[in-house]
């Protein structure tokens, strides 16, 4: 391995010392306390009843912790795009802190270079911790001017619905109240009251399937992600996330749940009334074979368990990247999960619901 292949791997990694780039633009945004200046968040009230129509037959990918602007990064859309897809979501974090240049840079542009390719594609983003860094400045820039009308995203959150009304994918905003880099590990996220009722008021108007999408997970086998208990113990899902889950499937069927922010691929059994939990935060984001992304944490209350033979494989000193692709016909949805081997896709794991 050259030492430029060695360099690609670690940008991006702990091993990276341009984390401290967070800090920096955390406290140039928020003031040394912490508390001067607000995040641009788009109220519900201001987006009203709106809803992205995709094709019926549309194909999705789905990506996330990607936008490093690193080779890596570059390798997973160029596979992405070999397979064509009509739309490309992105669940969140543009590094290091979503500055507008680094928006601009590491996201917007491989984009329209590598997958628009100066075709009118819809491409869409979430708010992941790293987005808010810098106050959002740099993530509500890039979600007001990435699609033309009616394709235009205009919120972290959003609505799209297949025009023969079997699909609908409801994009989630739970990086807002992550934003400070001091608390990356223990951050219960949270999404806002009125923006929770758009999106129960979205079930409440549909009659097909939904796919909820969101930076953060709703659970973790890996991960602080729930409250520590008197036990001792530390409940392995965020109980915040639950509660709108629970509200929201009271209201349809929710089919799925795709997240990101660990960096790596989870394809969970069914837990916490979620028939299909699935992390795909291997975007981009190097992780050292060292580390056992695959060991659960020995204090949590109950464990999610995976289902078999879905785990990542390694390439080089590094757990592989990937991506996963949804193909819509009808009322049935394939997913296909994707991992880079020596840049050649290859899938782990495919399913229909």
């Amino acid at each position: 391995m050259s030492l430029q292949q060695v360099a690609d791997e670690y940008a991006g990694s702990p091993c990276d010392g341009e984390w401290i780039t967070c800090l920096e633009e955390y406290h140039r945004y928020f003031g040394p306390e912490g508390d001067r200046a607000e995040i641009p968040y788009i109220r519900p009230a201001d987006v009203g009843d709106r809803i992205i129509s995709i094709a019926a037959d549309a194909s999705i990918a789905l990506m996330a912790d990607w936008g490093t602007g690193n080779n890596p990064a570059f390798e997973l859309l160029r596979a992405i795009t070999d397979f064509d897809p009509q739309v490309l979501i992105h669940l969140g974090d543009i590094y290091y802190s979503g500055t507008p240049h680094e928006c601009r840079e590491n996201f917007l542009a491989p984009v329209e270079k590598m997958y628009r390719k100066g075709t009118d594609k819809a491409v869409y983003t979430l708010s992941g911790n790293h987005d808010m860094y810098s106050g959002g400045l740099g993530f509500y820039e890039l979600v007001q001017s990435l699609n033309p009308e009616p394709k235009d995203q205009g919120a972290s959150f959003f609505c799209l619905r297949s025009t023969d009304e079997n699909w609908q994918l409801l994009a989630l905003d739970t990086g807002k109240h992550d934003y400070s880099p001091y608390g990356v590990g223990d951050a219960l996220v949270t999404i806002d009251d009125d923006e929770l009722d758009w999106h129960v008021k979205r079930m409440e108007e549909f009659q097909g399937k939904t796919i909820l999408l969101s930076h953060h997970q709703l659970f973790s086998a890996y991960s602080e992600v729930g409250p520590k208990l008197a036990t001792g113990k530390r409940k392995a899902t965020n109980p915040h996330l639950l509660r709108a889950f629970n509200e929201l499937s009271a209201k349809g069927e929710i089919s799925a749940w795709f997240w990101g922010h660990e960096h790596s691929l989870s394809i969970y059994q069914p837990f916490e009334g979620v028939q299909r939990g699935r992390c795909i935060g291997h975007g981009a984001i190097p992780v050292s074979i060292k580390d056992e992304i695959y060991k659960p944490r020995h204090d949590l209350d109950h464990i999610p368990e995976l289902m078999k033979n879905t785990e990542l494989g390694t390439n080089g000193s590094v757990w592989n990247h990937g991506f996963t692709l949804l193909s819509f016909a009808a009322d049935t949805c394939k997913a296909a999960y994707y991992e880079l081997n020596n840049s050649v896709p290859r899938e782990v794991f495919t399913e229909e619901f």
